[in-house]
């Protein structure tokens, strides 16, 4: 039990140092195992995992009411996950999987109500799986967005 605690706290220590940008916020976070995958930008979050519980966050911050384009996969083979956009603890946005869920968007539109920090957040519950988010802010970046 010790040597597995171990590990999560290792696997966590080490996506630090591998994150950019954004620093990625571990809340009440449990797994049997949990791999956070490295990223080239900060504007993402990747990750597998077995019996998974908690959150995992990043902050994002926009200059203006602007639109986020948010692409994602995710297949929850146990338990459930959501992904949830938040401005201090308000809900802006937010999807449920359930077991047996997989489930691929791109460039979804979401638009974000004013200048702010907003938490994108997966939430996960007894889940076994892995997710895949992308996300853009900048209006220069935009394209093909539907």
């Amino acid at each position: 039990m010790k040597a597995l605690s171990f590990i999560i706290v290792l696997l966590i220590f080490s996506s630090f140092i591998f994150t950019s940008d954004n620093e990625i916020i571990y809340d009440g976070l449990e797994a049997e195992h949990y791999h956070q995958k490295k990223t080239l930008f900060g504007n993402s979050l990747k990750a597998s995992y077995k019996i998974a519980s908690g959150d995992i966050s990043k902050e994002i911050s926009t200059e203006s009411a602007s639109p986020l384009i948010l692409s994602y996969s995710i297949k929850t083979t146990v338990g459930k996950a959501t992904i949830l956009i938040e401005r201090d603890g308000e809900v802006v946005w937010k999807k449920k999987f359930d077991k047996g869920t997989t489930a691929k968007a791109n460039n979804c539109i979401i638009q974000l109500p004013e200048k702010s920090d907003y938490l994108i957040t997966i939430g996960l519950e007894q889940a076994t799986g892995e997710y895949n988010l992308k996300w853009k802010t900048d209006p220069k970046k935009i394209k093909n967005a539907r």
